[in-house]
């Protein structure tokens, strides 16, 4: 049994505006369903599933380099990607490599000066 409601009537039985609606029923004259469509474009190479792998490594030894990560990544998930995608990833999660902060030379002038402003506060 075909039940047929106009367009301002089932807009207003489902509370949705008319353009939802009309856009729905011409997809459905159209395609034959509602559903979504697979977008164009590239696929990603690492799925979420590599996604959860190289963050289980990440965690087991955090202080490990990208050339490991990538070694450890490979032989666990069977997935060959190159360590600049792994960098990547790594980014996305949150870990950014980390290096000390340059701290220029103290010299016995500069030291012999902080000494003397540390005894008078």
């Amino acid at each position: 049994m075909k039940i047929s409601k106009s367009v301002r009537k089932s807009s207003t039985l489902l509370k949705i505006a008319r353009l939802i609606v009309s856009d729905i029923n011409v997809k459905w004259k159209q395609q034959g369903s509602t559903a979504a469509q697979s977008r164009t474009g590239r696929p990603h190479e690492m799925t979420h599933g590599d996604h959860r792998v190289l963050n289980r490594i990440m965690q087991q030894n955090h202080i490990s380099s990208v050339g490991r990560f990538h070694t450890e990544f490979q032989s666990a998930s069977g997935n060959t990607v190159s360590t600049r995608n792994v960098r990547r990833e790594l980014h996305k999660l949150g870990i950014n490599g980390r290096a000390d902060a340059h701290k220029s030379n103290i010299t016995k002038i500069n030291a012999s000066c902080w000494l003397k402003l540390v005894e008078v506060l």
